[in-house]
């Protein structure tokens, strides 16, 4: 969002006054925002789709204390490498 900022000042300082205030990147700007949150719920995802065995295998274990916590780190730790 910021490099986008700045190249529209950039580009302003480039061109002449009656062009630079007909330009906008807000467009650019909104975009960027809706590919950068596109690329969070896709990695978000991924993480669920991982994670997902661990927790359903997890949820079969009886619990017994800090065992079953070390347990479940450990095959997230197994999943992630």
């Amino acid at each position: 969002m910021e490099t986008t900022q700045q190249l529209e000042e950039k580009l302003k300082e480039k061109l002449e006054n009656n062009f630079s205030t007909k330009l906008s990147m807000d467009n650019e700007k909104s975009m960027f925002m809706e590919i950068i949150g596109t690329c969070v719920n896709l990695l978000v995802q991924d993480i669920d789709s991982a994670c997902e065995p661990a927790l359903s295998a997890l949820s079969k274990v009886k619990r017994k204390g800090h065992n079953c916590i070390i347990w479940f780190l450990l095959l997230l730790t197994n999943i992630f490498l």
